[in-house]
């Protein structure tokens, strides 16, 4: 889904298609729970959620590289990786902690949850003319 995703935010804007992948992929994690034992079902929202939250690496850094000078963009990606490295580490531990604290089903909506505050804060936070 980078390729379509990526011509969709050259047209559209990387800020919109991002906030949308982020309410279609919580839309999808949430519905998993709902599926039950239908593998079918369940396949489909896992690829449906995959599609459109796997390109948010990408998805972001060109969006960083629309809104920051040029000599900023290096900075941009290091932050990105650190940010992704800190969720590698810290999102098994709090689903963990959720599926053993919480319900079986809890990880999928802590996922969804934390997609629809992205979403949001695409919604909220707007870039300032300097």
């Amino acid at each position: 889904m980078q390729l379509p995703l990526g011509i969709w935010s050259d047209r559209v804007g990387r800020r919109s298609i991002l906030i949308v992948s982020g309410l279609i992929g919580s839309i999808a994690f949430l519905c998993i729970p709902f599926a039950g034992s239908n593998l079918w079902l369940i396949g489909l929202c896992f690829g449906v959620a995959g599609g459109m939250v796997g390109s948010f690496f990408s998805l972001g850094l060109a969006y960083a590289a629309d809104i920051l000078p040029r000599h900023l963009v290096p900075t941009a990606n290091v932050l990105a990786s650190i940010q992704y490295s800190l969720g590698s580490i810290a999102g098994p531990l709090m689903g963990g902690l959720a599926i053993r604290y919480i319900s079986t089903a809890s990880i999928f909506y802590l996922i969804s949850l934390i997609y629809v505050l992205f979403a949001l804060s695409g919604f909220t936070f707007r870039r300032q003319s300097v």
